[in-house]
């Protein structure tokens, strides 16, 4: 391992780098934070290095700091399968529990088949079958569209663990999560809701998603874990100061420290689902493999480049385990690497739904260089991101070219007028309020909010599809 200073001289070295990323995503304002060894006795941060770049609000041009608050969207996950672990610990349940037997109300949203065989595991791991549904939560404006729990749980898995965490605590995931993981760590700027509206504190980013060109545009704060839906699948809030207080004591635990808030986070970082490549699996809100091997695969980039992410850690003499997960709202990308057996970790924060996946990118840069993986052998983040753009970027007229070859020229079978009205699902969840603008262009909005609509193109016959590029949603 090499030393702090030595560390943090390569580290520093790499700020042209990430703020060259941050120009070519997008992104206004990025925090880090680089774990290398146990802090020492005296509570110093000797061992942990914070960097921040760009600001928290463009208009303001206030600055970023490790305080900053951010939505770390997806790292949340981790949080609710850890907070699911006391539970465990304390005998109220077993990661093979029934979900019915934790949460009474899925047996009666459910077929009998998915109830009952469905366990905590399965759903924290996501190989229920079920789908996760992430867009009935919060939509391209961060509405919550779905604002029921009793309605989540007939649509979106993670929000079944959060209502099993619910039910076996006797409080709200929010409150369980603050009283038994982030105040006894002092996570004092962590919660797992958004910020209120009515809050003073101007410490907290504001969200940005990008246009084409990479102009950052500001849009609402994403409203995950509002009332408590999508909290244990995105509702997080924090700053890189206090995740490395988390991680910490998550790395401690691993090596069977009792004195955390966890027993045995182990568990939660056992393989339980197959992934692409080589020794790589999904655990209970964690992805888990060894290196030399594909990192940010279920993030943005790795959406961009399915199968073709690039290796890090090529010419390691060693395969250290990695255990790390990925955030995307509209708004913020987020990015945790953990490495248990050398007690390191990286934390990368960012406020914006940029071009490419920039926390994921500086995350490969940097653990390269805390393994100390010669410059030669290391990934060439700067042209994997330049091609990660161009695919972005060509994704609309892929889809268009794609339609055209599919389209058999059918007119429509009836006047405009005829499609006007709101269609319901058969759960009688979700709605789409159709309406006809100006005699001409039919219009659709999800449960009928008028920041959630869409133009409608006519494809072919009675159908029709609603794709705009990143600049037309703007204009609307």
């Amino acid at each position: 391992m090499a030393s702090s200073g030595t560390l943090h001289n390569r580290l520093d070295a790499l700020h042209p780098a990430i703020e060259a990323l941050m120009r070519l995503g997008g992104t206004p304002g990025l925090s880090l934070a680089v774990f290398n060894g146990d802090i020492d006795d005296d509570g110093d941060d000797a061992a942990v290095y914070y960097a921040s770049f760009g600001v928290r609000d463009i208009t303001s041009k206030l600055p970023v700091t490790s305080d900053t608050r951010f939505p770390a969207c997806s790292l949340a996950k981790a949080v609710s399968a850890a907070a699911m672990s006391i539970l465990i610990d304390e005998g109220k349940a077993t990661w093979e529990m029934l979900a019915k037997d934790a949460v009474p109300s899925f047996s009666e949203a459910q077929d009998t088949v998915l109830t009952q065989s469905t366990t905590l595991a399965d759903l924290f791991s996501h190989r229920s079958g079920m789908s996760s549904l992430g867009a009935l939560v919060g939509g391209s404006e961060n509405n919550v569209l779905v604002s029921t729990q009793a309605d989540m749980l007939r649509a979106v898995t993670y929000d079944i663990c959060g209502a099993a965490i619910e039910e076996l605590a006797q409080m709200p995931v929010a409150n369980f999560v603050d009283k038994r993981v982030f105040l006894p760590l002092r996570m004092k700027r962590s919660s797992m809701e958004p910020p209120d509206d009515h809050d003073s504190d101007d410490n907290t980013c504001s969200c940005y998603n990008v246009l084409d060109d990479g102009t950052s545009v500001c849009i609402p704060t994403p409203r995950v874990g509002a009332n408590g839906v999508g909290a244990a699948s995105g509702g997080l809030w924090t700053t890189t100061r206090d995740l490395v207080k988390l991680y910490r004591a998550m790395l401690r635990s691993y090596c069977g420290d009792q004195d955390t808030p966890f027993r045995d986070i182990a568990q939660t970082e056992e393989a339980h689902v197959a992934m692409p490549g080589n020794d790589t699996s999904y655990g209970l809100g964690w992805v888990r493999t060894r290196l030399p091997n594909r990192l940010g695969q279920i993030g943005l980039n790795g959406r961009l480049f399915p199968g073709d992410m690039p290796t890090v850690g090529n010419s390691l003499e060693r395969n250290p385990l990695v255990v790390y997960h990925q955030g995307t709202l509209p708004g913020a990308l987020a990015c945790v690497v953990l490495l248990p057996e050398t007690n390191q970790f990286v934390v990368v924060l960012s406020n914006a739904l940029a071009l490419t996946d920039v926390p994921d990118w500086v995350a490969h840069m940097v653990v390269e260089g805390l393994l100390g993986v010669p410059y030669e052998h290391r990934v060439d983040v700067m042209e994997y991101a330049q091609r990660s753009i161009k695919v972005n970027l060509g994704w609309y007229s892929g889809v268009q070219k794609e339609l055209a070859e599919v389209a058999h020229k059918k007119p429509l079978s009836r006047s405009l007028d005829k499609y006007v009205g709101t269609y319901v699902d058969n759960t009688d969840i979700f709605r789409l309020v159709v309406t006809l603008e100006d005699g001409v262009h039919l219009s659709w909005a999800f449960q009928g909010l008028p920041s959630e609509r869409y133009r409608l193109t006519h494809f072919d016959g009675d159908t029709f599809t609603w794709l705009h590029t990143r600049n037309e949603l703007h204009d609307f």
